[in-house]
């Protein structure tokens, strides 16, 4: 019988990581946590993945609003998550703003998404 038990403990991978460098040496990693954060977020989620449907196209955020069945401050409150996380950009056309999605961090998003499903 084979066991599953750790042939090293976390404390021996933490004080000799070898090649590899912890996550939270990595100087963005505030970012990548933040992106996370931002993501948990069902309304989030719901909203990136609305404006990643227009592909090359900006949405307004009246439309966002009442895709999802809420107000535009709520659109506007989440979306400034997502701006921040530069997950997301934004344009001001007169009184309306446009978003539009960062496809290569949309890209990673989904793939890391698909992979997590499978």
């Amino acid at each position: 019988m084979t066991s599953l038990a750790p042939t090293t403990s976390p404390l021996d991978v933490a004080q000799n990581p070898g090649p590899w460098r912890p996550v939270s040496d990595n100087p963005d990693f505030d970012h990548i946590v933040g992106v996370f954060k931002a993501l948990a977020d069902p309304t989030r989620l719901r909203l990136l993945h609305l404006v990643a449907q227009k592909g090359c196209e900006d949405v307004c955020g009246l439309e966002l609003a009442e895709a999802l069945g809420v107000s535009a401050p709520t659109v506007t409150h989440h979306m400034k998550k997502l701006i921040a996380m530069n997950l997301v950009k934004r344009e001001q056309r007169g009184k309306w703003a446009y978003y539009s999605v960062n496809e290569r961090l949309f890209t990673c998003i989904e793939t890391l998404a698909s992979d997590i499903i499978k």
